[in-house]
């Protein structure tokens, strides 16, 4: 008797600890064990030591939930096993322990029902009111999960719930709530961890059915999930996401088993004014608050989004119904646009002027409405829904609630699921499909930035997955809501983050785009109208599909950059390998940039490959001008393929319409710059272009004249000695006669002296170059308008003339 009650203090003390240093050496000691005593001393000791190995004990997890269920199926270690649990391990300091107990004893008491329910639960609910915090939360924990193991075992034997849950233990469940309201125990530091233990206990007990419905609990229950929701900012980070994601599971099993009056029905009275309320607190200033109910919104069953979907997409049910009525942006354009990309940023400009139709590629039909309502900051909402929305430059970097909402609109999606010619206010149709993707395609260009660097990519990764999860929807049940432009304009976007630059996200758009192309069921393709699908099957098999490691630039950009030879993505493509070639990652920029030169080395004998593959390069530069994210990188991108000679067949012609395009571009994406990067780049790219004969030679010289006296020293600095690299570089561009003189002012001149001092060897420059000499422009003083008085003029302050430099052609 003494050994089996040391045997089976060992198996508690090496299965239960938190170190593995004591787990292996109790291990050690039942091993010993083990060879000393006659056999049979030690029950199944030779069983438990081969599956209990040192490999299975060194993760916690594995003991708690595989190897303790394995022991616990001997007679002899099963009580011990759950008494050792309650009385040691859900009361330990550490969380993890007394989560892994909980899960742990949820598998055990199926073992030991009705000792289970006879003397766990009393145990349970005693401890439920204890002072000690650790102690309060593992044993709410464990009531939980004992309460819906206890449940399914009842279930599948075909038995009563209250033949392991008698009136006692359900009302002792249904009293924690109360009595942790009453102790004021959901405040403070230990009111996180009594939050997420009583939203685990609302999950589990609805899943049990227990009978509250009606009951004023449920109140009770409802107010803690909106309360805790609301309050998400006052959260300690490190635990806000696991409580959110508590409390929206909880939210979802209670709406199911306590807002419905039979299968897929509401109740009316349960649930009055829930979708309003939720929706009401989108407008909340704090950003964890508009995250909280954007995924309690996505959570809700379909029976309480039927007959609302109009109004949580929308959010004004009035103008929804209304086919005059432009209708307003779905959910992540409602509740997120009010920290959306717009603000001071650079991006959130560029974003505007592309949606607005400034770019020359094929907007969705409601790109320019979208721009109106982000510009002016409304969303227009009918007494039940989302109220006026203001923009200001603090919500640019709500990009949390932006994915939130991007997941809550898939997930709404697979909730309601899809029909055709159903009504726009009951699934996902004709009505709202169109709608729905324009939003989440144009999550896709959320580049928000700030001090935590690309926060955008969160929302891009969220939009990435829910266009998948949706476009599998549609082309599993209703492929014919899945337009030819719809899914092109998917997978570019799709081909353009998986060339970009940051490998997390690149790998997870290379993941989306393999699973729309492969996607298949028995009638073929899932996924329809994929531009070019047997070339794209042919670059990307589906054998190759898992082994590849996107992650890794030298395996991701050697096979995207095969699209540039496929019209339909090469725009897209080439503007992520813009950001990529033009970064600051080695890896990324060398093998993205090696993988573009084996292209560009395999289209040079095909003309027109090449003046098709460089009309689409200055598209992308134009319609991303002054958008520094992609400017600035394309600029290095631009002066590394005019170095490698990737443009080299233009030279044969002067004036070609390509660098005529491309100067007049750089020209105007460096006016009145001060950024020295972006001035940098350019000078690299004006040098290069001096290899094109001409009068845009001329006018490259003339360009870098002009930046030999920028107000800038270390500009003038630069351009001297790249224009000294460039002489030497490409002969011909200066006549023999002139170029040791050129050569040597560029060379002796100190450009970083004044700008007295330096212009007259620039102008110097200008003689010997053949190229005229910019002339001084006098500064204009403001004058007063007509009639104004002293106060409406500038006073001294004079206007600056271009350029900053004092200087234009004459």
């Amino acid at each position: 008797m003494l050994s089996n009650d040391l045997t089976g203090s060992l198996w508690m003390s090496s299965f239960r600890s938190r170190s593995l240093a004591v787990t292996l050496s109790g291990l050690l000691v039942c091993e010993c064990k083990r060879t000393r005593m006659r056999c049979g001393t030690f029950p199944h000791g030779i069983d438990i030591l081969t599956t209990a190995d040192y490999f299975a004990v060194g993760n916690r997890s594995n003991c708690f939930l595989v190897i303790s269920m394995f022991i616990a199926g001997f007679p002899e270690y099963t009580q011990p096993m759950i008494d050792h649990l309650l009385t040691m391990k859900i009361s330990h300091w550490d969380g993890v322990i007394r989560e892994l107990s909980a899960k742990a004893l949820h598998n055990l008491v199926q073992q030991a029902p009705e000792y289970s329910a006879a003397q766990v639960f009393p145990r349970l609910l005693s401890m439920t009111r204890s002072t000690d915090l650790h102690t309060r939360h593992g044993a709410v924990l464990t009531c939980a999960e004992v309460a819906h193991s206890l449940y399914r075992l009842a279930v599948q034997e075909h038995r009563p719930v209250a033949d392991y849950l008698d009136e006692t233990v359900v009302q002792g469940l249904k009293q924690i709530h109360q009595q942790l309201y009453d102790r004021q125990l959901y405040r403070g530091l230990g009111g996180e961890l009594m939050r997420q233990a009583v939203c685990v206990l609302i999950e589990n007990l609805s899943l049990s059915k227990m009978p509250f419905k009606g009951d004023a609990v449920i109140d009770g229950w409802q107010w803690l999930i909106s309360d805790t929701l609301r309050n998400l900012h006052h959260v300690s980070s490190h635990s806000r996401q696991q409580i959110k994601e508590a409390a929206v599971s909880a939210l979802a099993a209670l709406c199911s088993e306590y807002y419905t009056e039979e299968p897929g029905k509401a109740d009316s009275a349960g649930q009055e004014g829930l979708v309003e309320k939720y929706l009401a607190e989108l407008q909340s200033p704090e950003e964890m608050t508009r995250c909280g109910f954007a995924m309690a919104l996505g959570a809700l069953p379909g029976f309480l989004l039927r007959g609302r979907l109009q109004q949580t997409w929308n959010s004004h049910p009035d103008r929804g119904a209304d086919p005059h009525t432009t209708p307003d942006l779905e959910l992540s354009c409602c509740l997120i646009t009010g920290p959306s990309w717009q603000g001071p940023g650079r991006d959130g400009q560029a974003l505007a002027l592309t949606l607005a139709g400034s770019s020359s590629r094929a907007e969705p039909p409601l790109a320019g409405k979208y721009v109106d309502l982000v510009v002016t900051g409304h969303c227009l909402s009918g007494s039940a829904g989302l109220r006026a929305i203001t923009l200001s430059s603090e919500d640019v970097s709500f990009a949390e609630s932006r994915r939130d909402a991007v997941k809550a609109i898939a997930r709404i999606c697979q909730t309601v699921g899809v029909r055709a010619e159903g009504t726009p206010d009951e699934v996902v149709c004709k009505g709202n499909v169109s709608q729905i993707y324009c939003t989440l395609l144009d999550c896709l260009r959320d580049y928000t930035t700030d001090s935590r660097g690309d926060v955008g990519a969160w929302v891009r990764e969220a939009a990435m997955t829910s266009l998948m999860d949706l476009t599998l929807l549609l082309g599993r049940d209703q492929p014919e809501l899945i337009e030819a432009p719809t899914c092109q304009r998917v997978m570019c976007c799709l081909a353009q983050q998986a060339s970009e630059k940051i490998d997390h996200f690149r790998a997870h758009a290379a993941h989306v785009f393999m699973t729309l192309l492969h996607s298949a069921g028995p009638a073929g393709p899932t996924v329809p109208h994929v531009p070019h699908r047997a070339e794209l099957e042919q670059l990307f098999p589906r054998s190759e599909a898992a082994s590849v490691n996107w992650t890794a630039p030298s395996q991701a950009f050697p096979r995207i950059t095969q699209l540039l030879g496929l019209p339909a993505y090469r725009y897209h493509v080439l503007l992520g390998l813009a950001v990529s070639v033009g970064g600051l990652t080695e890896s990324t920029v060398r093998h993205s940039t090696q993988s573009l030169f084996v292209h560009m080395k395999g289209i040079q004998n095909d003309p027109q490959a090449l003046e098709s593959f460089s009309g689409t390069l200055l598209q992308v530069f134009e319609d991303n001008l002054l958008n520094d994210r992609v400017s600035v990188p394309l600029l290095k991108m631009l002066d590394q393929m005019l170095a490698n000679g990737c443009f080299d067949v233009f030279t044969a012609e002067e004036d070609h319409p390509f660098c005529v395009k491309l100067l007049e571009l750089c020209k105007a994406e460096t006016s009145k710059s001060k950024d020295v990067q972006k001035l940098r780049s350019s000078i690299a790219v004006f040098c290069g272009m001096a290899q094109f004969p001409g009068g845009v030679r001329r006018k490259v010289l003339l360009q870098l004249l002009l930046l030999l006296c920028h107000p800038y020293p270390v500009i003038r600095k630069t351009t001297a000695s790249q224009v000294y690299e460039m002489l030497l570089t490409y002969s011909g561009v200066v006549g023999a006669d002139v170029l040791d003189e050129v050569m040597a002012v560029l060379s002796d001149t100190a450009w970083d002296l004044e700008l007295l001092l330096v212009r007259g060897h620039r102008n110097r420059l200008c003689d010997l170059l053949g190229v005229p000499r910019p002339q001084l422009v006098p500064k204009v003083t403001a004058r007063p308008p007509r009639g104004g008085s002293a106060r409406d003029t500038w006073g001294p302050f004079q206007a600056r003339p271009p350029n900053s430099s004092d200087e234009l052609l004459s």
